[in-house]
């Protein structure tokens, strides 16, 4: 992934994630996450029992985007993101629940379940120095040559 879409995750915190529900209907929610650059994964701790954890039970396929924690309309850049979700055969034995509780300790006091998203594509827009400028980055087994 290029440096400065690698960057900009892990110099933010808050994702929005949209999931398709079991009527195919969009449904989009926002959350904290921990971002590991080896695999290209994010994590995200949720409630088993809300909307969008029933609808990725059902349908694993995501879409989301990143913005700063502070907006310069002038000079924007944000990250729009097309994963799913991981439920078995996490990389190098990585434990979802540890690798997000490490970054995050305080979110051990609020009880949930952590996600990881697979990501398979990014793209990120950077209007800092040229109005336009597009990065992309595709999942190296996906892309076609």
């Amino acid at each position: 992934m290029k440096k400065e879409i690698l960057n900009f995750i892990k110099d933010n915190k808050i994702a929005c994630i949209a999931c398709v529900d079991e009527k195919n209907q969009p449904y989009c929610f926002h959350c904290f996450y921990v971002f590991d650059e080896k695999n290209n994964l994010l994590f995200f701790k949720s409630s088993l029992n809300t909307y969008h954890a029933k609808a990725l039970s059902k349908n694993p396929g995501i879409s989301g985007s990143i913005l700063p924690h502070k907006i310069n309309l002038i000079a924007l850049k944000g990250i729009q993101f097309t994963g799913s979700i991981l439920t078995e055969a996490f990389p190098e034995d990585i434990n979802p629940e540890h690798y997000y509780h490490k970054s995050l300790p305080l979110a051990l006091g609020k009880p949930g379940h952590v996600y990881c998203i697979k990501l398979d594509m990014v793209k990120m827009s950077d209007n800092t120095n040229i109005f336009g400028k597009k990065l992309i980055w595709h999942r190296s087994e996906l892309v076609q040559e």
